[in-house]
């Protein structure tokens, strides 16, 4: 971590190769808060599911191939930033209303109209590295889209790849990182994924055991406080 323009500590990959270990640690947090909030939103699993994803992109052993060390640090800056205002919403759920689809929406909405100030920002400012990102990361769909990714991943990576296909069934074309449209439409259905993984998960809970049991605890009007840790990690991207 060096002072980027301004003050503001920019993330730099030579000195944090360990990216892979920082996706990580937020695919659990958001398991974390889809654990005590899953009865109002799927929205963290999907984050959840995203994070680990891009965890095992980071450790595959031909990750540069399809993204570079640039790129890599712009996601985790990116995701730093999700993660506070993801977290400064969470801390405002006991005080809304709403549940089930209606507040995945809102926070699929709410983060990508975030995703999206940033992304022009960096549009503005820094223009090749956004063009190499938005690049990267659109052949990155393409070949999720039409299963080009090597074949030996995890079933997380499959779980994600066919939420991009059947995006793209969708909307008849592969989706761009750069369109606002597409990364909502993306978000809504892998929280739609979520939704229907659990349901599974439960018939097939429900099928195999006979024995009666208590309900699971309803964490609806859980204390939001108890849930947010207790630090959270920003970054600036440094793309050099």
């Amino acid at each position: 971590m060096r002072p980027d323009r301004g003050g503001v500590p920019a993330f730099n990959m030579d000195r944090f190769p360990a990216a892979s270990q920082e996706f990580q640690r937020r695919a659990r947090y958001y398991r974390h808060l889809d654990a005590h909030l899953a009865a109002r939103t799927r929205f963290f699993a999907a984050a959840a599911l995203t994070n680990t994803v891009l965890a095992e992109l980071c450790v595959h052993r031909g990750r540069w191939f399809w993204i570079s060390r640039p790129t890599i640090g712009a996601l985790l800056s990116l995701g730093g930033m999700l993660e506070n205002v993801n977290s400064r919403r969470v801390a405002c759920l006991a005080s809304e209303g709403g549940s089930g689809d209606s507040l995945d929406a809102s926070f699929v909405e709410m983060e990508q109209a975030f995703v999206e100030s940033v992304l022009q920002t960096w549009a503005r400012d820094r223009a090749l590295q956004y063009r190499q990102l938005v690049a990267e990361l659109d052949r990155l769909l393409r070949a999720a889209v039409r299963d080009l990714l090597p074949v030996q991943c995890s079933a997380d990576v499959r779980r994600y790849m066919q939420v991009l296909r059947s995006v793209s069934m969708r909307s008849g074309r592969s989706p761009s990182f750069a369109d606002r449209a597409d990364r909502i439409l993306i978000g809504n259905a892998l929280v739609e994924e979520a939704r229907r993984s659990s349901a599974s998960a439960f018939a097939h809970r429900t099928h195999t055991h006979s024995v009666s049991r208590a309900p699971d605890r309803d964490y609806s009007e859980l204390s939001i406080s108890a849930v947010l840790p207790d630090r959270r990690v920003g970054y600036v991207w440094n793309a050099e």
